[in-house]
C-alpha cells in the first residue's frame, strides 16, 4: 500500500502528496474541498534522462514546449458520481501582477512574480539557489477566497512544483518534486512554508478518511504562447 503525506491548509482543504511506488517518477498531488463535494487532481511525470537532455530549442521546436516535465489536471468529485456540469475549481487571473517573497526553511528565499496567467518569474534571494532566476509556465486555479492551487514546471531542472497558497493565513502547504537522480527518481520535497518565516501544516493521520474520488477526463495541457481561455 503507498503511503500519502496530507496537509489541512485552512478548515476542511486538504492537500494530498503520494508517489506511486511503482511508477516513481509520476506523483499526484489531489486538492480536496469537501464543503463543494469536489477535488483537483494535478498528475506529473518527470522525463526520461534522454528527455531532459535535449536542448531547450531543440524542445521548441519538436513540440513549442519548454520542459520536459509533463502536467495533467483531473476534475473529480469527493463521494459521488463525475457528471456533465460538476463544479470545478477554475482557472483564475486574479494573481496577475501579484509580486510575493516565499520563505521556507528559514534559509531558502525566493520571489515568486505573477506576469500572467501561464507564466512567472522567480528569482531566488537566498539559500543553496541564490541567484538564479528562471520563467517556467505555470497554472493557477482558485479553490476558495484567497486560496489558490499555485502549479509550475521547471525546465533546466525538470521538477515540478504544486502548492496551495493561502493569501488570507499567509501560509502554503505542497510540494517540490524531482529526481536525485534519473538511477533513482524518487525525491519528494514537501514545502510547508509562510511568507517571511517557516510555518507548519496540521498532518492528517493515514487512513483517517474513506472518501472515494471520481474523476472526469484529464484537462489538455496548456503550452506557452497558447492564447488562454475565457
Amino acid at each position: 500500500m503507498d503511503q500519502y503525506r496530507a496537509t489541512e491548509i485552512r478548515s476542511g482543504i486538504q492537500c494530498v502528496d503520494f508517489v506511486a511506488s511503482d511508477q516513481c517518477a509520476c506523483a499526484i498531488s489531489p486538492a480536496l474541498d469537501p464543503g463543494r463535494g469536489i477535488c483537483t487532481a494535478l498528475e506529473a511525470e518527470l522525463p526520461t534522462e534522454a528527455e531532459a537532455t535535449v536542448p531547450l530549442i531543440e524542445r521548441v521546436a519538436r513540440s513549442g514546449g519548454r520542459t520536459g516535465v509533463e502536467a495533467r489536471f483531473l476534475s473529480g468529485m469527493i463521494d459521488a458520481p463525475f457528471g456533465r456540469g460538476a463544479d470545478r475549481h477554475a482557472d483564475t487571473v486574479k494573481r496577475i501582477g501579484e509580486r510575493i517573497e516565499y520563505t521556507r526553511r528559514r534559509s531558502q528565499c525566493c520571489e515568486r512574480l505573477h506576469l500572467n496567467r501561464q507564466v512567472n518569474t522567480w528569482p531566488c534571494l537566498a539559500g543553496c539557489e541564490q541567484g538564479l532566476p528562471d520563467t517556467d509556465h505555470c497554472r493557477h486555479l482558485r479553490v476558495a477566497d484567497r486560496l489558490y492551487l499555485f502549479v509550475w514546471r521547471e525546465k533546466f531542472v525538470p521538477r515540478v512544483g504544486a502548492v496551495l497558497v493561502d493569501l488570507k493565513q499567509m501560509k502554503t502547504t505542497g510540494k517540490i518534486f524531482g529526481s536525485r537522480s534519473f538511477a533513482a527518481r524518487e525525491a519528494l520535497r514537501p514545502l510547508l512554508s509562510r511568507r517571511g518565516e517557516f510555518g507548519s501544516g496540521s498532518w492528517l493521520a493515514p487512513g483517517t478518511s474513506s472518501s472515494q474520488w471520481c474523476f472526469g477526463p484529464r484537462e489538455p495541457q496548456p503550452t506557452l504562447g497558447a492564447r488562454p481561455g475565457s
